[in-house]
C-alpha cells in the first residue's frame, strides 16, 4: 500500500509538472502574438514614447541634482558637503548624456526615424506572416535531434575501447572506466574531435539555414509590399532556396562558423589546462585571456 501511494504521487508531481509546462508554453505563445500585434500598430507611437521619456527623465535628473547640490551645499557639516559633491557630479553626469541624447536626436532624426519605421514593417511583416515563427521552431527540433544522435554515435565509438569497473570501496557501484589499446587512444580522442565539430557544422548549417528562410521571406514581403497594400511572404521559396538552390553556399559558410567555434573550443579548453598546470600564475592566466579575446575578434 505504501508503495502504492508512494507511486500514486509520483504521477500527480508529473502531471503538475507537465501541467505548468504547457501552460507556460501556451502563456508565452499567446504573449509572442500579443507582443507582435502590439508592435504591429503601436509601433512608432511606442518608440517615440519611450525616447521621450528618456530624454525627460535625464532633464529631470539632472535638475534634481542640482538642486539638491545647491541646497546641501551651503550646510557646515562635512557628511552632508560629500553628499552635495556626488549629488554635482550625478548632475554633471546626467547633464552631459542628456546633452550628448539631444543632439544624437537632432543630428540623426532622419536615421531613428528610418529605424523605427523598420521596426514597425518587421512587425507588420510578422503580424502578416505568422508562419514564418514556425521555422525556428522546426530547425530547433532538429537540432535537439542532431544532438541526440551525437550523444548516441559519440557513446558507441567510445565503447570500442575496454570497459571495467573503476575501483571503489563500495562493491554495489555502477561506476565504470573505458580504456583503450596502447596505440588507439590518440585515434579516437581525433575520432571524438571530428565528431564534435562535425556536429558544430550541423548545427551552424540549421541555423544558417533558418535565417536565410526567414531573409527570403522577409524580402518576397518586401518586393510585393506597395504604398496601397501590403505584400505576402513566400516561406516556400525560402524554403526551396535553402535546400535546393543554395544549399551549398550556406553549408561552405556554416563550415567557416563551425571552424572558427571549433578553434574557439580549443584555444578555450587549452587555456584552462594551462592555467591549472601553472597554478593559477598570473602571466598565465593573462596570456589566457587574451588568446581568449583574440578567438573571439573572429
Amino acid at each position: 500500500m505504501l508503495e502504492s501511494n508512494k507511486a500514486g504521487k509520483q504521477v500527480m508531481d508529473l502531471y503538475k509538472s507537465s501541467r505548468a509546462i504547457y501552460t507556460s508554453i501556451a502563456t508565452a505563445i499567446l504573449l509572442c502574438f500579443a507582443y507582435i500585434y502590439l508592435m504591429s500598430y503601436f509601433a512608432e507611437q511606442i518608440a517615440w514614447t519611450i525616447i521621450g521619456i528618456t530624454q525627460i527623465s535625464l532633464f529631470i535628473g539632472t535638475g534634481a541634482c542640482i538642486f539638491e547640490y545647491i541646497d546641501k551645499h551651503a550646510s557646515t557639516d562635512k557628511l552632508v558637503q560629500e553628499a552635495a559633491n556626488g549629488f554635482l557630479v550625478g548632475g554633471i553626469v546626467l547633464g552631459l548624456a542628456t546633452i550628448i541624447m539631444l543632439i544624437m536626436l537632432i543630428c540623426g532624426f532622419n536615421q531613428l526615424k528610418i529605424a523605427i519605421d523598420v521596426v514597425d514593417a518587421s512587425a507588420d511583416f510578422l503580424r502578416k506572416t505568422k508562419r514564418v515563427i514556425i521555422v525556428p521552431v522546426i530547425y530547433f527540433f532538429m537540432q535537439v535531434t542532431a544532438v541526440l544522435i551525437f550523444m548516441f554515435a559519440f557513446v558507441c565509438v567510445w565503447s570500442i575501447g575496454e570497459i571495467n569497473a573503476k575501483g571503489t570501496l563500495n562493491p554495489n557501484h555502477q561506476l565504470k572506466t573505458v580504456t583503450f589499446k596502447k596505440g588507439t587512444a590518440d585515434d579516437m580522442y581525433y575520432i571524438a574531435m571530428a565528431m564534435f565539430f562535425g556536429l558544430l557544422w550541423i548545427i551552424a548549417f540549421f541555423n544558417a539555414q533558418q535565417s536565410f528562410i526567414v531573409m527570403v521571406a522577409g524580402c518576397t514581403y518586401y518586393f510585393d509590399s506597395s504604398k496601397d497594400k501590403d505584400g505576402d511572404a513566400d516561406v516556400g521559396m525560402g524554403v526551396k532556396f535553402a535546400w535546393v538552390n543554395h544549399i551549398g553556399s550556406l553549408a561552405m559558410g556554416s563550415f567557416i562558423v563551425a571552424l572558427v567555434e571549433f578553434l574557439r573550443v580549443v584555444v578555450a579548453v587549452i587555456v584552462e589546462q594551462a592555467t591549472k598546470a601553472s597554478g593559477n600564475n598570473p602571466v598565465v592566466k593573462c596570456i589566457g585571456c587574451v588568446a581568449n579575446c583574440c578567438m573571439e575578434c573572429l
